[in-house]
């Protein structure tokens, strides 16, 4: 069945942005005078902790103002997406496109204030998307996806959620609405054993939207972490 409206429930979703973000938390431990350098498997590791700075701070059992640092990182980050470009993630592109032929609804919900989730869609030139990110929350949440869903005036069955990450994924799943995982960087090697789908590329027909799709999605099982590229 064609869904109603199409939810991105991370900004993961329609750009990979997680390396910049790394970089910008580098840069403001740098600013306060700190010898924190954050590898990527570090901050991959410190990204899935609702906090990463105060986990760290708890690892090297340093006291810190930890949220000040976090709002210092966040203004680097947002600096940073003005001065680059970013591709758009696999498929998302002919999904934007296959909605709008649909007349079907594209709704942002993340954990982003307002101003992130337009730099990262002027970021990926994506900023004439149509996308209704009117939904926001500090957190991913199942109440959250039902904010959406709710101002949509649709019913769970009507949406389905595409999602980067695990807890997500949890959320998508608690509040009864079809989810497909689609990895960031950040949760490549994760299982996601909530989701019925595990995606590479989104494509139109995955989603259940009525047009030709230019690419298959690579799909995986959603309960086996996969091995490591290169391994």
């Amino acid at each position: 069945m064609s869904p109603k409206a199409i939810l991105f429930g991370s900004l993961g979703t329609l750009a990979e942005t997680s390396d910049l973000r790394r970089r910008a938390y580098n840069a403001a431990f740098a600013e306060a005078g700190l010898d924190w350098a954050w590898d990527t498997p570090t901050f991959r590791r410190l990204l899935r902790h609702d906090d990463p700075i105060r986990s760290h701070a708890i690892e090297r059992v340093q006291v810190l103002a930890t949220a000040r640092l976090a709002a210092r990182a966040e203004g680097i980050y947002l600096t940073m997406l003005e001065q680059v470009r970013v591709p758009p993630r696999p498929g998302v592109r002919d999904v934007i496109d296959g909605a709008r032929s649909a007349g079907v609804t594209l709704v942002l919900a993340a954990a982003a204030s307002p101003e992130e989730a337009a730099a990262v869609q002027k970021a990926a030139g994506l900023e004439s998307s149509n996308i209704d990110c009117s939904a926001a929350a500090p957190h991913v949440s199942p109440d959250l996806y039902l904010l959406a869903v709710r101002r949509m005036l649709l019913s769970p069955e009507d949406v389905v959620v595409i999602v980067d990450a695990p807890d997500a994924a949890q959320a998508a799943a608690t509040a009864g609405l079809r989810c497909v995982a689609f990895p960031g960087a950040a949760y490549a090697d994760v299982a996601f054993p909530s989701v019925e789908q595990v995606v590479d590329v989104l494509t139109p027909r995955l989603l259940g939207l009525p047009r030709r799709c230019r690419a298959d999605g690579l799909l995986r099982d959603p309960t086996v972490v996969p091995a490591a590229r290169g391994a």
